[in-house]
């Protein structure tokens, strides 16, 4: 479930993100939250599976469930509508915190950060789950400088 709530809080934080990049480079800015959004919402879709995978696993024998997951899994609209849409969310991030890196809006640790995050999941996937919450621990620190940053950006004057 933190997951899923997790991955609903990048949309806005995809917003965020651009909103510091739009001064100095908006059409980089514009990329970056479309590709993330997107990818973030489709990420919200696929974790909802999980919710799916468990209830087979509760109500059906073994196999039976295995099978359902495998045939689910294969069909064309999960891979090429959700599972892969979904990895552009990490897209999304790298473009924008590149970016804000490379303008210097954000310091040069921030898109490392935010890399060493998305990886270590997968590098370290057959570990326990401490060694593969270290990857989550990163995007917080990446993402909390930038939440910071957000708060304290002073709004526009309105005349």
């Amino acid at each position: 479930m933190l997951f899923h709530w997790a991955t609903i809080a990048m949309i806005p934080g995809m917003l965020a993100l651009a909103g510091l990049l739009r001064e100095r480079a908006p059409r980089t800015a514009n990329l970056g939250a479309a590709v993330g959004m997107v990818g973030s919402a489709s990420a919200v879709s696929l974790f909802m599976t999980d919710f799916y995978d468990l209830a087979l696993a509760r109500n059906l024998p073994a196999d039976q469930a295995v099978a359902a997951t495998a045939a689910a899994s294969d069909l064309p609209g999960f891979v090429y509508g959700i599972l892969l849409p979904a990895f552009l969310s990490h897209a999304g991030a790298l473009i924008l915190t590149v970016s804000l890196a490379a303008t210097r809006v954000a310091p040069w640790w921030l898109p490392v950060l935010v890399t060493v995050g998305i990886a270590i999941p997968f590098l370290t996937a057959e570990q326990p789950p401490a060694a593969q919450s270290t990857g989550a621990l990163c995007q917080l620190v990446a993402y909390g400088w930038a939440a910071l940053r957000t708060l304290r950006t002073p709004l526009p004057a309105r005349g």
